[in-house]
């Protein structure tokens, strides 16, 4: 498995971060809109051991991901061994897992363009992400090229930088006394407000069709060997 070494930013305004980033390197994903779940099996095995099973889906397809922590990795960068792959349909790959044990336990949706910027240690990764939590930059790298384009953006190490997402929305429900399973979904109005700003299209309806699945009536045909 490839190892995904990365760090985050919370920053104000995204738009001007990527002016900055427009100077420093090249588009490689314009923006798009992405639709995540988290799958487990019951009593959380995965979440519980730091790995992670996702299913996205966004502009350039749907995919298949599965993550978990590498030993003595540095402080303030997160690192996981990452393998991913496409998936044709992801109803279908919905119900797979549905039917093999596990359970949708969290959902999320981000706004993501992601650069690619040189700097004297090797070429990083910058994703710009909007997300209903806050706007931040994350850059995918080694640790020096990392620390390279935090300086370059003006960015600063904070409390963020090795944290997922969710655990920076479970602070933030916490906070207002809110169950910590709560999806991290953008409203209705929101959602359409940034995609219009950031010419996005949005998909129609729920690409992993979840109320099929299992007990609630997840198509299966006749097995013909």
């Amino acid at each position: 498995m490839k190892q995904e070494v990365e760090a985050k930013c919370a920053v104000e305004d995204i738009r001007a971060v990527e002016a900055r980033v427009q100077t420093m390197g090249t588009l490689v994903v314009p923006w798009e809109f992405e639709a995540n779940v988290l799958w487990d099996f019951p009593h959380a095995p995965l979440g519980k051991a730091g790995r992670l099973l996702r299913l996205r889906h966004s502009g350039a397809g749907t995919f298949l991901t599965y993550k978990e922590p590498v030993p003595g990795a540095r402080a303030g960068i997160k690192t996981m061994a990452e393998t991913e792959t496409s998936v044709a349909d992801p109803a279908a790959m919905s119900c797979m897992l549905d039917r093999l044990g596990l359970t949708p336990v969290w959902r999320y949706e981000k706004f993501r363009s992601v650069w690619r910027v040189p700097t004297a240690s090797g070429p990083a990764g910058v994703c710009l992400d909007i997300v209903p939590c806050g706007q931040f930059v994350e850059v995918e790298a080694e640790a020096a090229a990392i620390a390279e384009v935090f300086s370059a953006l003006h960015l600063t190490w904070g409390a963020e930088a090795s944290r997922t997402y969710r655990d920076l929305f479970v602070d933030a429900l916490a906070a207002q006394g809110l169950p910590s399973d709560t999806p991290m979904i953008f409203s209705l109005e929101a959602k359409e407000a940034w995609a219009r700003a950031l010419g996005v299209d949005l998909p129609p309806g729920d690409p992993f069709c979840l109320r099929d699945c299992g007990k609630n009536g997840c198509v299966t045909e006749e097995d013909d060997g």
